[in-house]
């Protein structure tokens, strides 16, 4: 039986919004499931960091990249591999999507200069 990552999702985002959980909870009950590959536990985190309020993003994305940048990671969390995860599944995405459709869709560029504008990432040529 495959899990359904769409009901899970609304789970996830009826938590955060409705019952109050945090991000932080979410993310530990995702990262605790076993029966989801790596994708699948990418995309799941990047529809939860999206109920964050942007605000709270970019601080935490500005104050994560500057511990890496100034080689202090206090704790190895995978927070990293999860980032780079996330990002690739956005690329794949929108390779996908510029297969499929002839083109990028709008809504698919606005989300990957949304992340690449939070995690502060210049766009690669």
């Amino acid at each position: 039986m495959t899990t359904d990552l769409i009901a899970l999702h609304h789970d996830y985002e009826d938590r955060m919004l409705n019952g109050g959980a945090s991000f932080e909870e979410i993310e530990a009950d995702i990262d605790a499931r076993g029966d989801l590959d790596q994708d699948e536990k990418a995309a799941l985190w990047l529809c939860a960091w999206v109920q964050i309020p942007v605000a709270r993003q970019e601080q935490q994305a500005r104050q994560f990249a500057g511990m890496v940048m100034e080689g202090h990671r206090t704790v190895d969390d995978g927070s990293a591999q999860r980032l780079t995860a996330v990002m690739e599944v956005v690329r794949d995405h929108l390779e996908a999507t510029k297969r499929a459709y002839g083109r990028p869709r709008s809504l698919d560029l606005k989300l990957d200069r949304r992340m690449r504008q939070v995690l502060g990432l210049r766009r690669d040529r």
